[in-house]
């Protein structure tokens, strides 16, 4: 019994460590998700439609928050 009981914290302390990285790739997979869901509707008068720049913009917007959002959970050492 007492094998299982210190064994029982440390598999805790794992799951935690797994459940971190699940969360942090969801976050990165859920900021372009959102954003082509909000440009996939169909929308009579959206100013960066008309843009030539619009849809580079868009991306580049995404892809510096993935990066940002990386670097951070990098830094917290989520990932």
């Amino acid at each position: 019994m007492a094998a299982f009981e210190a064994d029982l914290p440390l598999s805790t302390a794992r799951q935690n460590e797994v459940v971190k990285k699940f969360a942090s790739w969801g976050a990165l997979l859920a900021v372009p998700a959102a954003i082509t869901s909000i440009y996939g509707m169909i929308f009579k008068y959206m100013p960066e439609l008309e843009w030539s720049s619009g849809c580079p913009a868009v991306l580049l917007l995404m892809l510096a928050i993935c990066v940002t959002l990386y670097f951070a959970f990098r830094l917290i050492s989520w990932l």
